[in-house]
């Protein structure tokens, strides 16, 4: 892993390890750079789209693949960090 990450949208405190990756990798959480700013979701791709999902499996955002940046795949995620 090159990037420790903590992400913020999630309302428990959890770190990610995130190795990194420039392609969109299918049914894996990603570490990724979308219009309004980084988040960690995981992607699946449908019909030319990239839908990003949230741990509760609800779909959180629907993007061309233009619109997103791949940085990395989370590898490891630590949860309960107090």
């Amino acid at each position: 892993a090159k990037y420790l990450v903590r992400d913020e949208q999630n309302v428990r405190d959890e770190l990610y390890f995130i190795r990194p990756e420039e392609k969109f990798l299918n049914g894996r959480l990603m570490l990724l750079k979308t219009p309004s700013g980084y988040t960690v979701k995981r992607v699946e791709q449908q019909d030319g789209h990239i839908l990003l999902y949230t741990e509760q499996n609800t779909v959180w955002g629907r993007f061309l693949p233009h619109q997103l940046r791949p940085i990395g795949a989370a590898v490891c995620k630590i949860a309960d960090t107090e």
